[in-house]
């Protein structure tokens, strides 16, 4: 589908990766905003407008007649679809008691990339049959279709459909906070700075190699054909699909998110500290270290677990934007990052270079596994709720207090 559109449309494929990494900065820069939707609009409305603006641009991009068509289309894709997740994890804060919010967060990552991984050959089927427009057509008409069913099918919260609400930190008992205030709240919350910080560096060095140098590695350094390095690199993918399951459902049943992250850690730490000092061309070795990898860097959804608990309940679809935006701003960098440090050395061999890559990536997963030593431990309990309750049992006691004087 590169090809086509570049042929199509007369651009090189430096031109096709700029517009393709559209979706991203949109994705990125909506963050906030949609986590600001999600708690003042409520994520109904949230995210079914979102759907319906990705769906729309799609039939944009499906449509365009020029490249700048194709910028604003892939643009608004990455617009839309950016609030689907806050809004997700903002719905399993109001209809799931926060006991097990790890545990849902690591399923819907797994399901996310199940989805990604599953559709990939649909879709490459589809373009071929169809052409690249008519296949982009198709999946803009689903996306409106799912859209329509978000508006009318999705409740925000038990009490829409008469239940009682299962968090007693309720919307009915929160002050309402205005968008100013609520990233106030976010930004003086100090106990999400460190898994903040670890999620950034996470991120940073996984994503970024997985996404952008792990096949061209395989293809340079050992020699392996397209399909092959592609096959492989499957190994981290699902290896980090199963880490997010497995770590939610661990850090749930112990009632430790620290501890879970920490060693997550350490063993990404070794890892990278094998794939960089040591050489090997067996393919069963690199693919078991890759997916040893993805299992130890699954552990990044109780950074969201941790920021979800430490926030209160009216902010926090903003507290887990702020985190996305921050983890996607480590994905920007990190793939910048790596990609000059690729290019230095003109003298050195492909195998030289890519070896720096991954000493950079070893670095900064160092970095990651410091900063989980800082992750505040909520117990699996939401800190603020309970907080918030203990505020109030005291104002009462103050007042009961005052109340046996006179």
């Amino acid at each position: 589908m590169n090809d086509e559109i570049s042929s199509e449309f007369g651009i090189s494929r430096t031109v096709f990766g700029v517009m393709a990494s559209m979706y991203f900065y949109a994705y990125m820069i909506m963050q906030i905003p949609a986590g600001l939707l999600a708690d003042s609009w409520g994520p109904r409305k949230t995210v079914a407008t979102g759907v319906l603006v990705g769906g729309t641009a799609t039939l944009l991009f499906a449509f365009a007649v020029n490249p700048t068509m194709l910028f604003i289309g892939r643009f608004f894709i990455g617009a839309g679809m950016a609030t689907v997740f806050v809004c997700l994890l903002k719905i399993q804060s109001q209809w799931f008691p926060s006991r097990v919010f790890a545990t849902l967060s690591g399923f819907s990552i797994f399901i996310g990339n199940l989805g990604g991984a599953a559709g990939q050959y649909p879709f490459a089927l589809l373009a071929l049959l169809t052409g690249w427009r008519n296949s982009f057509f198709t999946i803009a008409l689903l996306t409106v279709t799912i859209g329509i069913i978000c508006f009318l099918m999705v409740k925000n919260k038990p009490e829409d459909v008469g239940l009682q609400p299962l968090n007693s930190q309720n919307d009915k008992h929160v002050e309402k906070l205005s968008i100013i205030q609520g990233i106030r709240i976010v930004a003086r919350e100090k106990r999400i700075y460190g898994a903040s910080i670890f999620y950034l560096f996470n991120q940073a060095a996984f994503i970024s190699f997985v996404g952008a140098w792990l096949v061209p590695w395989l293809r340079e350094v050992y020699k392996m054909s397209s399909t092959t390095a592609a096959n492989i690199g499957t190994f981290a993918t699902v290896g980090i699909m199963i880490g997010s399951v497995l770590s939610g459902v661990i850090s749930d049943k112990l009632k430790r998110r620290r501890i879970i992250i920490i060693t997550g850690s350490i063993i990404c730490s070794c890892m990278w500290g094998l794939m960089a000092f040591w050489s090997t061309g067996n393919n069963f070795i690199i693919g078991s270290l890759l997916f040893a990898m993805g299992i130890s860097s699954g552990v990044f959804p109780l950074s969201m677990a941790i920021t979800k608990e430490v926030s209160p309940i009216s902010s926090t679809g903003t507290a887990i934007a702020v985190l996305n935006t921050i983890g996607f701003l480590g994905i920007a960098i990190g793939t910048s990052l790596l990609g000059y440090i690729a290019d230095l050395g003109e003298n050195l061999s492909q195998t030289a270079k890519f070896n720096n890559v991954l000493i950079a990536c070893f670095i900064i997963s160092l970095a990651s596994t410091f900063s989980s030593f800082f992750c505040f431990e909520t117990h699996a309990q939401n800190v603020a709720e309970t907080m918030h309750n203990s505020q109030c049992s005291t104002h009462n006691e103050k007042t009961n207090a005052k109340n046996i004087e006179h």
